[in-house]
């Protein structure tokens, strides 16, 4: 039996637990570990991130807010970000948050013939 050279798989999930925050007060910190997450979760293409609640004292519906903030910040495009996300807390530290090379992130500004983007609509 030949395998193939390159494993595909369908759809990955990940989870993770509110309290993976608990330990860290540090907004810095807390930004670049959830940065993290999203960082690997665009590397191995994993279409869900789930925060979960596992019932510690350390976790809080805050964490998982302010991880689910971070993460939806990271898979906005950048010409969108400004547009929609207005400036918070939250945000402050979102400068240290590793780049994205994901196909709805491009690498540069210019516009080729063909090709596609998210966009926003605002009334």
């Amino acid at each position: 039996m030949v395998l193939n050279k390159f494993f595909i798989m369908e759809k990955l999930s990940i989870f993770v637990p509110n309290s993976f925050l608990a330990e860290s007060k540090d907004s810095k910190i807390r930004t670049y570990k959830v940065g993290l997450i999203g960082r690997y979760a665009a590397l191995f293409r994993a279409n869900n991130i789930v925060i979960y609640n596992d019932n510690s004292d350390g976790g809080s519906r805050d964490d998982a807010l302010y991880m689910k903030t971070i993460l939806e910040y990271m898979d906005t495009p950048q010409y969108l970000r400004k547009q929609v996300f207005p400036i918070t807390p939250e945000l402050k530290n979102v400068g240290i948050l590793p780049p994205l090379r994901t196909p709805h992130h491009p690498a540069s500004d210019e516009l080729n013939r063909g090709d596609f983007r998210k966009g926003l609509t605002k009334k």
